[in-house]
C-alpha cells in the first residue's frame, strides 16, 4: 500500500496523516470534556502545531528505510507548507 516512489504519494500522506491525527485528538479531546466532570481547557493552537509531528516518523520511513527518495522528499514539502502556514496564521 505505501510502496510507490513519488511525490505526490508522498504529498498525499503528508496532507492526509496530520489531518487524521488532528481529528482523532481533537475528538478525543472533545470526548473527554463531555464526560468529565472538570473539563480539560485546551489551546487547539497546540493540536494544529502537533498534527504534523506524524510526518517525522513516515519521513523517516521513506528515506532510511524503504529508500525512497521522491515520497520523502514530498512529505517534507508538506510538513515545511504545514509549519510555515501554522507561523504565518497564528
Amino acid at each position: 500500500m505505501f510502496n510507490r516512489n513519488s511525490v505526490w504519494f508522498g504529498a498525499l500522506i503528508g496532507i492526509l496523516m496530520p489531518l487524521i491525527l488532528y481529528a482523532l485528538l481533537y475528538g478525543a479531546l472533545e470526548l473527554y470534556n463531555k464526560l468529565a466532570e472538570a473539563p480539560l481547557v485546551f489551546n487547539e493552537n497546540i493540536l494544529q502545531l502537533l498534527s504534523p509531528v506524524i510526518n517525522l516518523f513516515f519521513i523517516r520511513y521513506y528515506f532510511v528505510t524503504k529508500k525512497y527518495d521522491d515520497t520523502g522528499r514530498g512529505l517534507l514539502l508538506v510538513t515545511f507548507i504545514f509549519m510555515i502556514a501554522y507561523f504565518v496564521i497564528n
